[in-house]
């Protein structure tokens, strides 16, 4: 089966009981590399029963219902660290720079992502930036999700990516995002504070814990802190803005699908059980296609580091999340 465009569904068979997630799935997509299915599992387009799974080695116990989301194939190729710096330019002078990040470009090299990262590009195009603690992210003073889209911050001198990245630690910074998200919000507005942690067997995946004095796993979690307010309501739908307080990983994403308005287009974080198998064909007929989650970084309001000028940039929603907006306002 030679499927590289949308979601499909495969049966395994009894006699595939064993075998590793990412071999079988070579055998079942022809014409689709092994490696190129097992990045696909890491970035939980992937799922098994309804739930992403995201380690190649998943062994099998035969029986199981799979699903393969695969991009569009008119998704743009990444950029290589040779290439002109060509991202969306909000700002720079001698100190920092201000892009719009594209959906689909890592903030910083990785085992996974060695080169075409925004940190490759702004280095190769503006000479050596500076680190921090020799952390291997030149330049990077916060970091979007891959497929997140939206204002993101580079430092070009050491003192400016120190302030900067104090501001951040310090919540000096004025973050805000605009989510697209199934469900229908309880209230107008709300403050979502659950603690995030790592989800057991899965490091890279985040959890939201209920409060819970006696449990030594949400003594150890991370406080986390979410304002939304709702900008638009559709059927089934809504648009949410976001402005978290703290920057925990998948923050936005893990708080909203905890109270069961998952962000749509998130193949990891779909909430669990009735929620979950109801976006599994997530879109009503004839919408436009996802391919990404509908998470963008709007705008951010900070202090310049060596001027002391209150700066703020924002940038437009993207092509796809706009047309899926107006879509469903059309409705």
């Amino acid at each position: 089966m030679n499927a590289r465009h949308g979601t499909t569904r495969l049966s395994i068979s009894a006699d595939m009981k064993g075998m590793r997630l990412d071999a079988a799935l070579a055998q079942l997509c022809a014409g689709v590399s092994r490696s190129r299915l097992a990045s696909l599992i890491r970035d939980g387009a992937v799922s098994i029963g309804g739930e992403a799974v995201t380690r190649p080695r998943e062994l099998l116990a035969g029986g199981e219902a799979i699903e393969v989301h695969f991009p569009a194939p008119s998704d743009p190729p990444l950029p290589g660290p040779d290439d002109p710096f060509r991202l969306p330019l909000l700002y720079e002078d001698e100190h920092l720079i201000v892009i719009d990040k594209p959906a689909g470009l890592v903030s910083h090299p990785s085992p996974r992502f060695p080169t075409g990262s925004v940190a490759c590009l702004a280095d190769a195009h503006y000479g050596p930036l500076p680190q921090v603690q020799g952390e291997g992210r030149p330049g990077i003073v916060h970091r979007l999700d891959r497929m997140t889209s939206g204002v993101m911050l580079i430092g070009r001198t050491l003192e400016a990516l120190e302030a900067l990245k104090q501001g951040f630690r310090e919540r000096r910074m004025h973050k805000t995002y605009v989510a697209l998200v199934h469900g229908a919000p309880r209230f107008e507005s709300d403050w979502l504070e659950s603690r995030l942690a790592p989800t057991p067997g899965h490091p890279d995946r985040i959890r939201a814990l209920r409060e819970d004095p006696d449990d030594p796993a949400w003594q150890a979690a991370r406080e986390a802190s979410t304002y939304y307010e709702v900008r638009e309501r559709f059927e089934g739908f809504a648009l949410l803005e976001c402005r978290p307080k703290t920057g925990r990983t998948h923050q936005i994403r893990v708080h909203l699908s905890s109270i069961g308005l998952p962000v749509v287009g998130d193949l990891i974080y779909r909430g669990s059980g009735r929620r979950a198998r109801l976006q599994k064909d997530s879109l009503p007929a004839g919408a436009p296609e996802v391919t990404r989650h509908m998470l963008h970084a709007a705008a951010l309001g900070f202090v310049h580091p060596v001027t002391g000028e209150e700066m703020r940039f924002e940038a437009p929603l993207p092509e796809e999340m706009e047309r899926l907006v107006g879509w469903l306002r059309g409705r």
